[in-house]
Parts: structure tokens; C-alpha cells; sequence
């Protein structure tokens, strides 16, 4: 099962690698201490819970192998694997459930759901994006939790041995939502097991207040958040300023791209199986495109016949509604993205049960019929899993793909750039350099072709002409200053603003002072940006004035206007270490001791220590 990853193990970083891991400093720790695996937990800023420990994952791989992306892709391997294994203890307890122990005709239907489900293409970003290891090793506690609740529900009699099980369960429940807030799914497939498998009947009064215990806390998360949400829609709401889509067009373009993914699942298509996935035309209407009131009547008829025919075809039902439910966090209303293939990571679980219900039923007379079809399909699948891998082998293999395979994307287009760029800083200064650039500013050039609204490509060209150490055309800052107060805004867009700061960290950056401040200023009156944002832009001033003009003073004071727009704790360790380099000792000191009170967490502690130590 291994073999079908392992080419694209090679691969490095991409996309929100860098972010959250690789540029990630509070992550690199070189041995374990308390302080140490405390800030690197807590060093996201993913997700309400913060994921603190995925975090920690990733910093242990660093404590033993460094920011070497081969190990860190082989871990997320390993747990893509330990997760097959609990698969199969889930799909034997189901087998059984729903077609006895005694049939010989059976027992390879476990082994084949875990098999398809291990090496299906699908799965290919959990294992090469490294930072997806927040969904795999989350599904993992979510899995464990998953195979206690059967044991719970399988035991012939209910003793206090029970409530040691719904203990360890919730235990690793509570692991899984901090690794991802997806686990919160878990009372979701519960659900749907109870429904389909159980029928929510109990045999004595024990079982039926523990098990109703444990529904109720289950179910509590999920109550707070629609009371939260009822009282504080802006909690919802607030995210859609950064999209340019509707909560609306979100609901319905949803409908278009699930059914997407149980196509993709079904018959994979490894050209429609890349990272990126920004260029969907989005539903205006349920009439607009057509597919959207297709895609819904579709997805409707499908939960319609899973809850009609749960009791005479319980695999078939369990699947369906297993792959729906596993869906309603991601693919509902919350502003993410619209499309990932690694939200079918668990939910994908069900429609190979309905794959394998479909095959168990076409060759329930010949048991040779159905073992050779499913070494087809597995066959198949490894060959598109094995090709997929090998894309992810290389950065710039990978990245031509994805802009083959999806020209009008951004992203696409602008991580091209990026390796083309690379490519260029690592060359000498020959025709070799310039072909390289010439590809690189080819590739951000065709992002404003296809939206001329996207600010990135033209943030994308600046940024080469800055690190290749050369002088922009003065038409390039002009059109900037004209479209950064206009341009929608995302995290792209400010990573690369942050990185074009960095400029100023080296003696003689060929972007003049006085072009950068007004860059600066039209990005800071942006029409469409938030406090949040301008917060950072102002912390990006700060250190710009403290790089470029030396002007401690200047930088304090933009840090404290960062802090009134919205107070955030590394706003408040910025500015003890600017008091410091000031030599404002006591101003220091009063930061500190207020971000000590306010840190209820820990956060900083290691930071605050290395600061009144050195």
C-alpha cells in the first residue's frame, strides 16, 4: 500500500506549508523542553483551538530530522496507514453487523473498503501536503474513537469495564479537536451508525444512560455553536468579507462541487485531482449554472433513498449518509474555501462502502467474480495514486500540471511564478537567469489576464524584480498605488506584501523608501479590509521604519496604533522587544508583565523568558 506514496515523499514544501510550518519559527525547536513544545503547540493560528497538537507534530519532526520535508511526508504516510488498519477494525465490526460472521462470501469486503480507501488517489494531499496531517492525524483520534463506541455497542453485557471505554473515547475526541476542528464530525457518523446500524436501542437501563450521556456531550458542541451563531452571526458572517463569494453562492456551489467529489471518488480522475481549485464557476442561482439544481436534486434523491432503504440495505444507507454527514462542516455555510479533496478524507469511507455493496450485490453468486473485480479496481486506483504521487515528487512537475490542468487558476499560476522564481534566484546571473524570470513574470502576468480585480500577479512580479536585487519599472508602482486600495485582499496577498518588507532587511534594497511608504499607505486605505488586516500592515511599518530608518521611536509608536486597532498578545511581545532595543526599560517591563497576565496559555512564556534572559 506504501509503494503507490512513496514517489511523492521527494517533494518539498507548497502553499500553506510555509505558513504554518516551514516559515513557522516558534515550531523550529532543536530539543524537547516544556517551554519549547508549549510555544511550538501553540504557534497556529488555524482554527478556533489553534490545532496545538498537529503543531506539536511537526515540531518533533523538527527536533529529529529538521525541516526536512522527506520525514515529514513519511509521518503523514505512517498515519495514513495506522488510520487503514482502523478502518478495517470498523468495516469487520459492520461486516458482521450487517451480514453475520458465518458468511464466507463476506469476509473480504472489510479488507477491500480498507485497501480501495488506502491507495485511492483522492487521499494523495494527506500524504504529500504535509500540513494536511492536521486532517489525517485528527481522523485518527476520531477512527479510535469511532472503534470504542462499536466495542461499546458489541458488548454482550454493560459493566463498569463500559464506562472505562466511553472514557478513553471521549478522551480521544478531545485529542481530535485539537488536532482539527473536524472531529467535531464524530457525533456525526455516531449518528448515522445509531441510525443505520443500531436503530438507537439499548438492552438495559445502564447501556441506555451511558450511551445517552455520551450523546448529549456529543451533541453539546454543536448546540452551543448554533446558540453562539444565533446571538453572534457576525461569527459566520465576518469571514465572507475576505471571499468573494456569498454565504448563498457558498450553499449552492457546495451542492455542484460534493457531487463532484463522489465522482472523483468513484471514478478518479487524477487531472481533476491537483491542489488547486480557484477558478469554480460559482452558483448565482439554483438555476445558474444548470448543474446547480441538478447537483441538488441529486444530492437530495441520495439522502432520500439512504434514510428510506436503511433497513433493508444498512451498508448502502450507512455509506450514503456516512459521506453526506461527513460533509456539513466543511461543504455547508463556514466562509472556507470552496474545494479540497481533503475534506473526503473520512467521508470518502462511505461511498467506498456503497462501492463495495454495489460490486457484494453484481457477483453475490460468483465469489470469484467478486474477488477479481476488486483486485481490478484496486489495481486501477494504485496506478492513479502512483501517478499522482510522482507529480508531487517535484515542485516545478507539480506546479506545470496544475497549471495544464487548470489555466484561469490563481493560485496556480502564482505558485509557478514562485518556482520559476526560485529557479532564477538560484541560477547565475546568464541567459539562464532571464528565461527563468521570463517564466516567472509570464505566470503572474496571465493571474491579472484571467482576473483583472487580482492584485497578486502584479504583487508576484514586483516581488521578483525586488529578490532578483533589481530596480522595478516605475509603471509597476504606479499601477500598484492605483490597485491596492481597490483589490480584494486575501492571505496571499499579504504573505506577499510581508515578504516584499523583507526587503528592507537587507542594506540596499532597490525598492526606494519613499516608494514602498506610499505602497504601504494604499494598501492600508483598501476599501475592503478589516481592523485585522490593518493591523498587520501598521506591524509591517513598524519593522520597515525600524530596518530601514533605524527610528526605534517611529516603530514603537506604530506598533501601539496596531494594538488599538486590534490587540493581538504578539503585537504586545513586538513592542516589549522594540522597548528593549529603545533602552525603555521600564515600558519593557510593564509590557511584559502585561502580557504574562493576559498569556493565560502560555503562549509566549518561552519568548518572555528568552527576553529577560538576554
Amino acid at each position: 500500500m506504501a509503494w503507490v506514496y512513496l514517489p511523492g515523499l521527494s517533494g518539498s514544501f507548497t502553499f500553506d506549508d510555509y505558513h504554518n510550518i516551514y516559515k513557522n519559527e516558534h515550531l523550529k525547536i532543536n530539543h524537547f523542553s516544556n517551554e519549547g513544545l508549549w510555544q511550538a503547540a501553540l504557534s497556529s493560528d488555524s482554527g478556533p483551538l489553534k490545532r496545538p497538537i498537529a503543531m506539536l507534530s511537526f515540531a518533533i519532526n523538527h527536533v529529529f530530522t529538521g525541516m526536512d520535508p522527506w520525514w515529514m511526508k513519511l509521518t503523514n504516510l505512517l498515519i495514513h496507514l495506522v488510520n487503514g488498519l482502523l478502518v478495517l477494525l470498523i468495516m469487520k465490526q459492520l461486516i458482521n453487523r450487517f451480514y453475520g460472521s458465518n458468511r464466507p462470501d463476506t469476509r473480504l469486503i472489510p479488507l477491500f473498503i480498507m485497501g480501495i480507501w488506502l491507495i485511492h488517489p483522492i487521499h494523495v494531499t494527506a500524504v504529500s501536503y504535509i500540513v494536511q496531517r492536521m486532517t489525517s492525524l485528527s481522523a485518527t483520534f476520531v477512527l479510535i474513537s469511532i472503534v470504542s463506541y462499536l466495542k461499546l455497542r458489541e458488548g454482550n453485557d454493560f459493566s463498569r469495564k463500559a464506562y472505562a471505554v466511553s472514557l478513553f473515547m471521549m478522551l480521544f475526541w478531545l485529542l481530535g479537536l485539537l488536532t482539527k476542528e473536524t472531529a467535531l464530525l464524530l457525533s456525526i457518523y455516531i449518528f448515522v451508525l445509531e441510525l443505520c446500524v443500531y436503530g438507537f436501542k439499548t438492552e438495559t437501563n445502564a447501556e441506555k444512560i451511558n450511551l445517552r450521556i455520551l450523546w448529549a456531550l456529543l451533541a453539546l458542541p454543536w448546540v452551543c455553536a448554533l446558540v453562539y451563531i444565533s446571538y453572534e452571526p457576525s461569527f459566520i458572517l465576518k469571514g465572507y468579507a475576505i471571499r468573494d463569494f456569498t454565504i448563498t453562492e457558498r450553499v449552492l456551489t457546495e451542492f455542484r462541487i460534493v457531487s463532484e467529489y463522489i465522482r472523483l471518488i468513484i471514478i478518479p480522475d487524477i487531472q481533476q485531482m491537483g491542489l488547486f481549485h480557484d477558478d469554480i464557476v460559482l452558483s448565482k442561482s439554483i438555476f445558474y449554472p444548470i448543474s446547480t439544481i441538478l447537483s441538488i436534486t441529486f444530492i437530495v434523491c441520495l439522502l432520500v433513498m439512504a434514510i428510506i432503504v436503511r433497513k433493508r440495505y444498512g451498508l448502502l444507507s450507512l455509506g450514503v449518509l456516512w459521506f453526506l454527514g461527513g460533509h456539513l462542516l466543511e461543504s455547508t455555510v463556514y466562509p472556507l474555501e470552496l474545494q479540497y479533496l481533503h475534506r473526503n478524507y473520512l467521508p470518502s469511507i462511505g461511498i467506498i462502502m456503497v462501492i463495495a455493496f454495489v460490486i457484494e450485490r453484481l457477483s453475490r453468486y460468483s465469489y470469484r467474480m467478486f474477488i477479481v473485480t476488486c483486485l481490478l479496481i484496486l489495481f486501477s486506483f494504485s496506478i492513479s495514486t502512483r501517478s499522482l504521487a510522482y507529480q508531487w515528487s517535484g515542485d516545478l512537475r507539480m506546479l506545470l500540471v496544475e497549471v495544464m490542468n487548470n489555466p484561469n487558476s490563481v493560485r496556480a499560476n502564482f505558485r509557478a511564478g514562485q518556482v520559476y522564481k526560485f529557479y532564477a534566484l538560484n541560477s547565475s546571473p546568464s541567459i539562464e537567469r532571464e528565461v527563468y524570470k521570463r517564466k516567472a513574470l509570464e505566470h503572474y502576468r496571465s493571474i491579472q489576464e484571467n482576473d483583472f480585480k487580482n492584485i497578486l500577479g502584479v504583487l508576484g512580479i514586483l516581488e521578483t524584480y525586488l529578490q532578483l536585487n533589481e530596480v522595478p519599472p516605475q509603471n509597476l508602482i504606479e499601477e500598484l498605488k492605483q490597485q491596492l486600495p481597490i483589490s480584494g485582499v486575501d492571505r496571499g496577498v499579504i504573505n506577499v506584501f510581508e515578504s516584499i518588507n523583507e526587503c528592507f532587511s537587507i542594506q540596499a534594497c532597490p525598492l526606494s523608501p519613499k516608494d514602498y511608504e506610499s505602497l504601504i499607505e494604499a494598501f492600508f486605505n483598501n476599501q475592503y479590509i478589516g481592523n485585522d488586516i490593518k493591523r498587520r500592515i501598521l506591524v509591517m511599518k513598524a519593522k520597515y521604519l525600524l530596518r530601514r530608518h533605524g527610528n526605534v521611536d517611529a516603530a514603537i509608536t506604530t506598533v501601539l496604533e496596531a494594538i488599538i486597532l486590534s490587540s493581538e498578545p504578539e503585537d504586545y511581545m513586538l513592542l516589549a522587544q522594540y522597548y528593549k532595543k529603545g533602552g525603555y526599560h521600564q515600558e519593557m517591563n510593564h509590557t511584559i508583565k502585561y502580557l504574562e497576565e493576559h498569556d493565560a496559555l502560555g503562549r509566549f512564556r518561552k519568548s518572555i523568558n528568552d527576553l529577560k534572559r538576554n
